[in-house]
């Protein structure tokens, strides 16, 4: 009886392993139209699923091999008003409808680029492209004081005790007309005359 509920175990933890996504093996696909995002309520929780609106997009996709089941939205948190911002000056900033960004996942055996290539040629499909693993960048300064003096920028002795400069870094490397002055109102209070002056 051990036995059984040991190899029991053993399957479900290797079908939980099985069932995790690999985005290498997904494609990433804004649909124009034809695609929406269907929204429901489980146990008071907001459950929302890809669903196809368009007969004519589904019998397209299916030709291809996607089904309604290997669709996904791709950014769950997105919602349509997130794609204008007002800024107190009444300043309007617009980004892209990710409403509209759908993961397709796709079985080992189906040759991604040549889905790809299929896509694209929808009417209803802005683009497509291979869905991949996340990548970060590794920016870096030439600076020779970085790693030992300038602690205030990447801290490795207490991790934590700077601004992260190297992650803001990897998004904006800045702008060489840019101006910045820092005040600074603290006191270290030492006596002078200990220290040499050169």
């Amino acid at each position: 009886m051990k036995k059984i509920n040991l190899l029991l175990i053993l399957l479900f933890v290797l079908s939980t392993l099985n069932a995790q996504r690999n985005p290498l093996d997904e494609i990433l696909v804004y649909f124009s139209s034809g695609v929406i995002q269907s929204i429901s309520f489980e146990k008071d929780k907001v459950v929302k699923t890809a669903k196809i609106s368009s007969d004519s997009l589904k019998n397209d996709l299916r030709k291809i091999g996607i089904h309604e089941s290997m669709l996904h939205i791709a950014i769950p948190s997105f919602e349509k008003k997130d794609t204008l911002t007002i800024l107190d000056d009444n300043t309007k900033l617009t980004q892209i409808d990710m409403t509209k960004l759908f993961r397709v996942e796709l079985d080992e055996d189906m040759p991604k680029d040549l889905i790809i290539s299929k896509l694209i040629k929808l009417p209803y499909v802005l683009w497509a492209e291979s869905n991949s693993t996340i990548v970060s960048c590794a920016t870096t300064p030439n600076d020779e004081f970085f790693q030992d003096e300038q602690w205030n920028l990447k801290n490795s002795t207490t991790p934590g005790a700077d601004i992260h400069a190297t992650d803001a870094w990897d998004i904006y490397k800045g702008n060489p007309n840019n101006i910045i002055a820092i005040v600074d109102f603290g006191l270290d209070s030492h006596d002078d005359r200990t220290t040499p002056f050169p």
